[in-house]
C-alpha cells in the first residue's frame, strides 16, 4: 500500500505541462527541444527529457502533471473502502445477532433500514 503521508504539503493542483518537443536528426527530440517542464500554483516543480521519443516524453509529463489528481482520487477511494467495510461490519453483526446463516448465502431480503443507520 502506498504511504500517502508522505506527500503532505506538496504544490497543490493544478499542474500543467509547458514546452513543446521538437524532432531532431535522429527522429528523437534529442537534436531538437528535447525537455518538457512541469508547473503547478506558479511555481517550476521539473522537468522531463526526451530519452524515450517524443510521444512517450509526452505522456510521462502528463502522468506527472495529474500527480495531485491521482493522489486525490487514490484518497477517496480509499475513504469509500473503509465506509464500505464499516457497512458491511454493520450488516454482519446484524445477521449474526438475526441467527442468519451468513456462510451458506441464507442472507438474501434484509431490510437495509434496520442494518444502516
Amino acid at each position: 500500500m502506498i504511504d500517502t503521508d508522505k506527500y503532505k504539503g506538496h504544490t497543490p493542483s493544478p499542474w500543467r505541462v509547458e514546452g513543446e518537443l521538437t524532432e531532431g536528426d535522429d527522429g528523437w527530440g534529442q537534436s531538437g527541444d528535447s525537455t518538457l517542464s512541469i508547473h503547478g500554483d506558479g511555481l517550476y516543480i521539473g522537468q522531463i527529457g526526451a530519452d524515450y521519443g517524443i510521444h512517450e516524453t509526452h505522456m510521462n509529463a502528463r502522468l506527472i502533471a495529474d500527480a495531485p489528481l491521482l493522489l486525490a482520487e487514490v484518497l477517496r477511494l480509499r475513504e469509500q473502502v473503509a465506509d464500505l467495510q464499516d457497512t458491511i461490519d454493520c450488516l454482519r453483526e446484524f445477521c449474526h445477532k438475526e441467527g442468519y446463516d451468513t456462510y451458506n448465502w441464507e442472507v438474501k431480503y434484509i431490510p437495509t433500514d434496520k442494518v444502516i443507520e
